[in-house]
């Protein structure tokens, strides 16, 4: 590529996708590494702490989602900008975000004060439904950084520059491990690790020595969150910071004399809002999944599926996540291209982002499927899980194995038609397949009496529907005609 970003001296090939990929799938992997970690030390902390976490984790982010999908959205904005060679707008459509995240941020702490209590009506035992609570009321309550944070990142994404952004958020990992282990578990620290993999033992001492100079009192499940609230502050302002640099006020406009401008906003929101529509029926319907696989009861084999559920989708969300990397690749270079008129580029660059997605996919998959047992052992060095609640979770591990693969090719080609402005189908093609095919089948199903393992069929045929149907979306090609910063020019 040139200097200045513009793909009509770029290839599409897999070398240069490879290289905007590669910084993204660190960063989207980080995030995984970071969720994986909580629910990790969670589980290390009790059945009830993991459940919670994942129960009122999804809650939140269903919640928080259709203003994360509007935050994210800027990154097309800067993409075809980027591809326009239009680099003055860059700063202020990273401004509008921001400003709506300011807003966002308010909006949710509020309704996070509001919705809290509803887990005590759902029917979840009251120990798992005050920790829930608890989780569900700080992250919201500090929603307003990780929303900052994703607006920020837009900056460096949409340009291609992901180097930067992997390497903040991978110091946002290590501070959020150190706080995690020093709140979950208190200046006492955490478990012996003596019989967990190798390093582990080794790291937790080390933890429990950090966790001895903070000094916490042992907060578990508030105490994940809290963790994570600060270091999302942490990485939002060192974003901050660089975006402010002086060459980016200079060749970005990021400190332009008006911060607000009416009609980029109502661009950004009218593409936006569909992107954001789309995330929030997507986790919206994944969260009627976890919150039935929290009702099932305990069974007589002392087998807990809640805490099984949570187990196995948090060693799939280690594979699922940083595929969201290799997805926003494809829709960096999509928007370029078409951006910069260049439709040749952006089809190059989706073939070369399927050979990438559908390689790592598949070795996940078949991690999942032959090696569950091991990996189930990560969230069990001392014993705390019972027999039954391990024997569900390598089984849920080998179920997320089967739909992995097709949850590439939706990121895939999903993110590729979004990042033109095609959000109205995204948001339509949700809508069916995330409740009428999913959300509504389950609560069916659950009521008729049927058992955690249906539940898993019918996400594993939501999955494979969602693949379809993007694939096929994409091979109609409506994409290619679709800008979203056309009538921005004057504004």
């Amino acid at each position: 590529m040139m200097e200045d970003g513009s793909p009509a001296a770029g290839t599409g090939r897999l070398g240069e996708v490879s290289g905007i990929a590669f910084p993204l799938v660190i960063s989207y992997g980080t995030f995984a590494c970071k969720l994986f970690t909580d629910r990790l030390m969670l589980a290390w902390h009790s059945e009830t702490a993991i459940s919670a976490a994942m129960s009122a984790g999804m809650g939140y982010f269903t919640l928080a989602s259709l203003f994360m999908g509007v935050a994210n959205y800027a990154s097309a904005f800067v993409a075809q900008y980027s591809g326009a060679a239009r680099h003055e707008r860059i700063g202020l459509a990273v401004w509008q975000t921001l400003l709506f995240s300011l807003a966002a941020g308010l909006v949710l702490s509020l309704a996070g004060r509001e919705l809290a209590p509803l887990f005590r009506g759902i029917g979840h035992p009251p120990e798992l439904a005050r920790e829930e609570e608890a989780y569900f009321l700080i992250l919201a309550s500090g929603s307003v950084f990780s929303l900052m944070g994703a607006g920020l990142m837009c900056f460096w994404t949409g340009r291609g520059k992901t180097w930067t952004v992997a390497g903040v958020v991978c110091a946002g990992l290590v501070l959020n491990a150190i706080l995690n282990w020093a709140l979950i578990f208190g200046a006492a620290g955490g478990p012996r690790l003596d019989s967990a993999p190798r390093l582990l033992p080794a790291l937790g001492d080390w933890l429990n020595a950090a966790a001895a100079r903070i000094g916490s009192d042992r907060l578990g499940t508030a105490g994940a969150a809290l963790a994570t609230i600060a270091s999302d502050a942490a990485v939002t302002l060192i974003f901050l910071a660089l975006f402010l640099g002086r060459n980016n006020r200079r060749e970005f406009g990021t400190w332009p004399k008006r911060v607000f401008a009416a009609g980029l906003t109502r661009l950004m929101l009218r593409h936006g809002i569909g992107n954001g529509a789309q995330l929030f029926m997507d986790t919206g319907s994944f969260s009627i999944f976890v919150m039935l696989m929290g009702r099932y009861a305990v069974a007589a084999d002392g087998s807990n599926a809640g805490a099984a559920s949570g187990i196995a989708m948090s060693v799939h969300g280690v594979a699922f996540i940083p595929m969201l990397g290799i997805g926003g690749a494809a829709a960096i270079l999509v928007g370029r291209g078409v951006g910069a008129g260049d439709i040749g580029f952006a089809v190059r660059s989706v073939r070369s982002a399927s050979l990438l997605i559908t390689s790592y996919m598949g070795g996940f998959a078949a991690c999942l499927i032959l090696a569950p047992g091991w990996l189930v052992s990560l969230f069990d060095p001392g014993g705390n899980l019972g027999a039954g609640t391990r024997e569900l979770a390598v089984d849920f591990v080998r179920l997320a194995g089967l739909f992995t693969i097709s949850d590439g090719v939706f990121i895939l080609y999903g993110s590729a038609v979004r990042g033109t402005g095609d959000t109205r189908f995204s948001m339509y093609a949700m809508g069916f397949c995330g409740w009428l095919l999913f959300a509504i089948p389950c609560l069916a199903a659950h009521a008729l009496g049927a058992g955690a393992y249906f539940l898993w069929l019918l996400l594993i045929f939501y999955s494979l529907t969602l693949a379809s149907l993007f694939h096929w979306r994409y091979r109609q090609g409506k994409w290619k005609k679709m800008r979203v910063i056309e009538e921005a020019r004057g504004g």
